[in-house]
């Protein structure tokens, strides 16, 4: 596996991986409505700024963008994405390894995330614990999500 930073240029793999990841990966735990707008966020105009905003890493198994990760410098993990061709390769537990070297690199005591139901178990699985759960309401469509963090 290997890893770059993202850049402007990579904003085409990035909405490709992000709405198959929602079309795909979040038929498993979410309704049609809200796969459909989950997934229709990366045509929005502020899809740009949400994905480029922080430390954004791709992860690329076979040459291919299969993943990336976006951490903010103040230690909030705002994106966790992977392409459904590469779900089972452990793209996002490389990711996230990456991401805890970084932040504790930086210093940072905690890293913070709001966790989909898809991703709960993944931080769980590598010590993020939930400090709340919320519903939050996106163009008129209902997620159930945790607040979650892991202390450095």
């Amino acid at each position: 596996m290997k890893f770059k930073i993202a850049t402007n240029k990579d904003l085409k793999n990035l909405k490709e991986i992000y709405r198959l990841s929602a079309l795909h990966i979040g038929r498993k735990l979410y309704d049609e409505k809200q796969v459909h707008m989950w997934s229709s966020f990366s045509e929005k105009d502020d899809f740009e700024e949400f994905v480029l905003k922080g430390r954004v890493e791709i992860a690329f198994l076979k040459t291919r963008p299969a993943g990336f990760l976006g951490l903010h410098d103040d230690g909030y993990l705002s994106s966790l994405y992977v392409h459904p061709d590469f779900e089972g390769n452990k793209v996002a537990s490389h990711l996230l390894k990456r991401a805890i070297t970084y932040a504790r690199d930086l210093n940072l005591k905690e890293i913070s995330c709001d966790a989909s139901l898809l991703s709960e178990p993944v931080f769980s699985h590598f010590g993020f614990k939930v400090v709340k759960r919320e519903i939050v309401e996106r163009d008129g469509v209902f997620f159930d999500r945790a607040q979650m963090k892991l202390l450095l």
